[in-house]
């Protein structure tokens, strides 16, 4: 149960800290995110479906909020995670290079996050778990 729990707080975290590009955020911050919008989609996928029986155009209109919706919060995400392993943000945009440019991203966000004293503070008093000797777990 706890573990539930723990993974509802980052995902709250992530909700909340929307407009927070200072701050970072870690490894598993990241993946529970990516975890929630999968589980999300296929949810989204099945309701869609049935609309689009129906409505067609109904069904086009939820899934293109819906994909606004996950741009919205993962784009805030990506840049507070390459903040978190040392990165300019402006990193961001080799998203954009075809094939090789989502690759290279997807290896930055597995990359372990690097301890930089401008974001020692922000971990400090974040949700992030420690384990016995007050040490952050990524």
């Amino acid at each position: 149960m706890e573990v539930i729990t723990i993974y509802f707080s980052y995902i709250k975290k992530t909700i909340f800290c929307l407009f927070d590009y200072k701050t970072c955020s870690g490894r598993r911050e990241y993946f529970y995110f990516y975890l929630f919008v999968a589980f999300c989609s296929i949810f989204a996928g099945i309701i869609i479906g049935f609309i689009m029986e129906f409505i067609d155009i109904l069904g086009e209109v939820i899934l293109s909020f819906f994909l606004i919706l996950v741009f919205v919060f993962s784009l805030p995400l990506c840049i507070r995670r390459l903040n978190d392993i040392g990165k300019n943000p402006w990193f961001i945009l080799i998203g954009l290079i075809p094939i090789g440019g989502p690759i290279t991203l997807l290896i930055f966000f597995c990359k372990i996050s690097k301890e930089n004293d401008k974001f020692k503070e922000s971990k400090k008093n974040s949700l992030y778990p420690r384990d016995k000797s007050n040490n952050f777990i990524n």
